[in-house]
């Protein structure tokens, strides 16, 4: 292998190493039943551009989920943020129809 042949060669993987591959569109995260993410108390789903659960459920979604996120009272007792789950769960079986 001449010297051009092997600086073309690593003019290629470096390129190729810095331009990030196109993500494919998939539906390996469809599932059969919507996804319900719930922050544990005192926490959220996002405030700002700050998501606590680092973009998942757009990546879930991306790739053929239908993803919910509750809104819930980040400091409340368990039993509140339970009700308030469970109606949200009510919702979200009632939109998708699931069962």
């Amino acid at each position: 292998m001449t010297i051009k042949s092997c600086a073309f060669l690593l003019a290629v993987l470096t390129v190729s190493a810095v331009i990030p591959a196109k993500a494919e569109e998939s539906d390996y995260a469809k599932t059969r039943y919507p996804i319900v993410i719930s922050p544990s108390g005192g926490a959220f789903t996002k405030i700002g551009p700050i998501y606590s659960f680092h973009r998942i459920p757009q990546d879930l979604q991306k790739h053929g989920a239908t993803v919910f996120l509750p809104k819930l009272a980040s400091i409340n007792t368990p039993e509140v943020r339970g009700e308030q789950l469970l109606a949200h769960v009510d919702e979200v079986l009632a939109i998708t129809g699931a069962e």
